[in-house]
């Protein structure tokens, strides 16, 4: 009987260290230290900030601080650092708004380990607190990994704003986990599916059970869900939020889908690349009221 107990305990530790393991792999960030940090460029038009999410110093920026039609907190995309949005913020500035856009936990040069998707949901909790205190209207701009977090964020009751605008965001970790795994991994993609799902219970808990299907519907503020049909990274049909329309019938949600061309695509939706032009038709949803 000891000896089963030995190997119960064993294949369990085991199994949490591969699963941390793997995690730790899925989800490394970007840490740019050697390149530039285009917030750099624009000293003369931002104020740098820092603020605690969790135990970590988290950095920032705020744009337009002497704007007062409201602030627009942009939460990034997997893969990319909130510079490269620094194009829709100029735009927003230009429009009256004070916008802040910041780095999520281990992203660049930010304290700590990103340990997966429901971190960016924290990073953004603590940085609506920190926008509060510029007692203006807070309206929440994600896109992918921040088009998910600007959503299930509502799921917390103290958290209040005034609009999100979602872009090319997914309505669950686990149907996105899902999708990953049949998609890139194919062998063994329910086992590994099983070990980033465990790891993810241990770091994050019940928070990452979060989705932003739940949390729109916990909301009363206005919230618009913005799509490309031709994402293959977030796919339009399936895993995207704006794919649960049938429940999500709320009349303070709109929905706004690009059907056509570059727009259609997952970074297209946004950009696409540093030298294209801005989506304004999706930026004018995000100062629809101004």
């Amino acid at each position: 009987m000891k000896l089963i107990c030995i190997i119960i305990v064993v294949f369990v530790l085991v199994i949490i260290v591969c699963s941390l393991l793997l995690n730790r792999i899925m989800f490394q960030t970007v840490k740019t230290v050697n390149q530039q940090n285009c917030h750099e460029q624009y000293a003369d038009k931002n104020l740098r900030i820092s603020f605690k999410s969790g135990k970590n110093l988290l950095n920032g920026y705020i744009y337009g601080t002497e704007n007062k039609a409201g602030i627009v907190i942009i939460s990034h995309g997997m893969g990319v650092t909130s510079d490269y949005y620094i194009p829709e913020v100029l735009w927003l500035v230009e429009h009256g708004y004070m916008v802040m856009a910041f780095d999520n936990t281990a992203y660049r040069d930010n304290q700590g380990r990103f340990c997966g998707i429901s971190q960016a949901v924290y990073d953004l909790r603590a940085a609506i607190r920190y926008a509060e205190q510029y007692r203006l209207p807070i309206t929440l701009f994600g896109h992918s990994m921040g088009g998910y977090a600007v959503c299930a964020v509502l799921n917390y009751a103290d958290v209040t704003v005034d609009r999100v605008v979602s872009v090319a965001g997914f309505a669950s970790i686990r149907e996105m986990m899902h999708f990953y795994a049949v998609t890139n991994i194919k062998k063994f993609s329910s086992l590994i599916e099983l070990l980033i799902l465990i790891a993810q219970f241990i770091c994050f808990g019940k928070v990452n059970k979060f989705t932003a299907i739940d949390g729109i519907n916990k909301s009363d503020s206005k919230i618009v869900i913005a799509q490309g049909k031709n994402d293959k990274e977030v796919l339009c049909d399936t895993v995207s939020i704006y794919s649960k329309q049938e429940v999500l019938r709320r009349p303070n949600v709109q929905y706004l889908l690009f059907d056509d061309g570059i727009r259609s695509t997952h970074m297209g939706i946004v950009r696409g690349d540093a030298d294209e032009i801005i989506n304004e038709s999706l930026l004018r949803k995000v100062i629809a009221d101004a």
